[in-house]
């Protein structure tokens, strides 16, 4: 990002972040650089960044020794913001070092009256390097697993799983090793197999991992899914009853639907008793309100691409 404005005088708050002189952007990025808290690069990106996995993905240039902020600002700037954007992200941070060196560069801004602020992203917890789960039916552990450089997302207290007896183990022991007679459903990167732990069913999503070309693609939109499901709870979202990122067979596991897929349900497959129309509106009023929550939540919306059936 070399701008052309190389000497120091009167800048624009309208002036493109491109355009920013290097000795600025590199005073800028040795504040936030040097900060590894709110006031750091990780403030920065929970604001300009949409989503967590935008956020690991920094992570992986800092991890390898380059500037958080530099890549954050780049990425930033493609989007035709100005210095004035800048000024406004940082005042929402509250950092009146970066803000005063911007201004000591000839920038002339008012900072405006801000009125409401918008919710940050979770604190980021401490990292871990690996995964564990225990086998006894306490609380998941919070964990971390690198696959190709991409992280497994933490989960917070948002995502924090309730009490649960299911180990991995058990899962191999009910399904055989995810024997094909447990086979119910497939999609393009998951097998979904029932398992019964406890008197309880379970829909086990285990994660293709046959195509190597394919997999980093596919490993990120697991990831993606993973992160969802922690972090975001509403009554119309199916809630995750465990995962499994440590083994092998990295898989998400949900309670069991007994009543089958609403497009079998609609289409009468098997012969099923036709759903009412009193069903089928509160069905879709359901389907509604988990899709608003999802696109409405705060500080990045939630956008599906497809909407299980």
């Amino acid at each position: 990002m070399a701008g052309r404005c190389g000497a120091r005088g009167a800048l624009s708050p309208q002036l493109l972040l491109f355009d920013l002189p290097p000795a600025l952007l590199g005073e800028l990025c040795g504040i936030l650089d040097s900060c590894d808290g709110p006031l750091g690069w990780r403030g920065l990106a929970e604001r300009l960044s949409n989503s967590w996995l935008d956020v690991r993905h920094i992570e992986k240039y800092v991890n390898q020794g380059k500037s958080g902020t530099r890549e954050l600002l780049w990425s930033w700037a493609q989007k035709n913001k100005t210095i004035g954007d800048l000024l406004e992200v940082l005042q929402d941070m509250g950092h009146q070092r970066a803000i005063h060196l911007i201004i000591n560069y000839g920038v002339s801004w008012t900072p405006s009256v801000q009125t409401h602020h918008e919710l940050p992203f979770p604190s980021f917890p401490p990292e871990v390097k690996h995964a564990c789960r225990e086998n006894d039916p306490g609380p998941l552990e919070p964990a971390n697993v690198t696959v190709d450089n991409v992280l497994v997302p933490e989960h917070n207290e948002k995502g924090t799983l309730q009490k649960t007896p299911i180990s991995f183990q058990s899962i191999l022991e009910g399904t055989k090793h995810f024997h094909k007679d447990f086979l119910i459903g497939e999609g393009e990167i998951f097998e979904v197999y029932r398992v019964d732990i406890r008197n309880q069913a379970y829909a086990v999503k285990l994660f293709k991992q046959e195509k190597k070309m394919q997999l980093k693609k596919h490993w990120k939109r697991f990831l993606s899914e993973l992160e969802v499901l922690l972090l975001f709870r509403h009554p119309h979202i199916l809630e995750l009853a465990a995962y499994f990122t440590e083994t092998e067979k990295l898989c998400l596991v949900y309670p069991y639907m007994s009543n089958g897929t609403l497009f079998d349900r609609l289409q009468c497959t098997n012969g099923t008793t036709p759903l009412s129309w009193h069903v089928r509106i509160s069905v879709l009023i359901g389907i509604a309100k988990a899709i608003q929550y999802l696109h409405n939540t705060q500080p990045c919306a939630v956008i599906c691409g497809n909407v299980s059936r």
